[in-house]
């Protein structure tokens, strides 16, 4: 099981440092950049479409956009930037080897916590207010 978690931490990882990559790439079209965002700023935009307060849909519909968002991603990026995108990213992994993983993981755990936290905080002070 923690073999399994590692392997999909692992994923996510590379295919999250593989649409950077395509991001910044200067042979990405416009439009392409343009279309890696959206889902971005959909999952972390205030407002909903389906609302949350419904306790399955209103979580569902974040991870429809996540699921099917990005291989529609990788289909509108040019095959040759996707593949030069793909060889730098696996020239990542192997040159980096463990110590980038456990970096990145400890980079993204703090992320969430400072997240997590400033979110309480601020639903505090924001109670605490009135």
């Amino acid at each position: 099981m923690i073999e399994r978690g590692k392997k999909l931490f692992q994923h996510l990882v590379l295919d999250g440092y593989l649409l950077y990559l395509i991001l910044i790439n200067v042979k990405t079209p416009w439009y392409s950049r343009l279309l890696m965002l959206l889902p971005v700023v959909y999952i972390f935009i205030p407002i909903d479409f389906v609302a949350e307060t419904i306790p399955v849909l209103g979580l569902l519909d974040d991870l429809v956009v996540v699921r099917y968002g990005y291989p529609l991603l990788l289909k509108i990026v040019p095959k040759a930037v996707l593949e030069e995108c793909r060889e730098k990213t696996q020239a990542t992994l192997s040159l980096a080897g463990r110590k980038w993983f456990k970096t990145t993981a400890i980079i993204l755990l703090l992320v969430v916590l400072v997240v997590i936290f400033g979110t309480i905080y601020l639903g505090i002070r924001w109670l605490t207010a009135k």
